[in-house]
């Protein structure tokens, strides 16, 4: 573009309808883009070293397509995943954690009942009632033992339950709040994504095919002597910004 700049400016100085200072803009503007462009090659050939030696490979390497693609996205199929966020299952784990904590600290001031069944074998002469006996193999012992154990000191077990309480509703908040603190942060990046799609559809369905005719229009305006060159400069730099 600025090379047909430079081209016509040049034509135009020598047929005498403009000055040299016109044919000097062109030139540094086409000299500067060059500029550009030569830069940008060179750092490209710096990265793709530089990339070559973190992949430890003498083969040399080749840029991939560098045209950026609009990715398709559907919000709707992501908000679904929102309850099954990895985060929040362990959040609701903990809470659930902290529950069976407050039962067990709870279940520590009721009375523990126990039932025991045991059976035993003796073998040899054992004293029976005063009388001397022999038991074998088959002579067997049986019982049953049942208790019942009740705390009397309830104060340390109250302390503990109380305690286990204050955590789990502790926990139960902290559940909530991050609930809340990832349904806003998730509807917050729905927004940007708005923002931002709206942004990009402006850019392609608008922006782009006027900067495209602002770029024809000029070139056919400052070629037909319509317009100066520095109409035609800002014109070209307002359609490529």
């Amino acid at each position: 573009m600025y090379s047909g700049f430079l081209r016509a400016a040049e034509l135009r100085a020598k047929t005498g309808e403009t000055n040299r200072l016109e044919m000097i803009t062109a030139r540094s503007q086409s000299l500067e883009v060059k500029n550009q462009l030569q830069q940008v090659t060179a750092d490209l050939a710096i990265f793709n070293r530089r990339l070559q030696t973190l992949l430890n490979t003498e083969s040399a390497l080749s840029s991939a397509d560098s045209v950026l693609h609009r990715a398709g996205y559907s919000t709707i199929a992501d908000s679904l995943s929102l309850p099954g966020n990895p985060s929040m299952g362990y959040i609701r784990q903990q809470v659930e954690i902290s529950r069976f904590e407050r039962k067990v600290e709870r279940s520590r001031m009721m009375p523990d009942f126990s039932i025991g069944y045991f059976s035993q074998t003796m073998q040899g002469i054992q004293e029976v009632n005063g009388f001397p006996r022999t038991f074998g193999n088959g002579d067997c012992f049986t019982g049953i033992q049942a208790g019942i154990s009740i705390p009397f000191w309830f104060l340390p077990y109250t302390s503990k339950t109380k305690a286990a309480r204050l955590k789990e509703q502790v926990t139960q908040i902290n559940a909530e709040y991050y609930s809340k603190s990832l349904s806003g942060n998730y509807h917050s990046l729905l927004n940007e994504y708005a923002k931002y799609s709206t942004s990009v559809e402006y850019y392609e369905k608008q922006a782009i095919p006027e900067a495209d005719l602002i770029i024809e229009q000029a070139a056919r305006s400052y070629k037909a002597g319509a317009m100066d060159y520095l109409d035609y400069v800002l014109s070209l730099d307002r359609a490529l910004t």
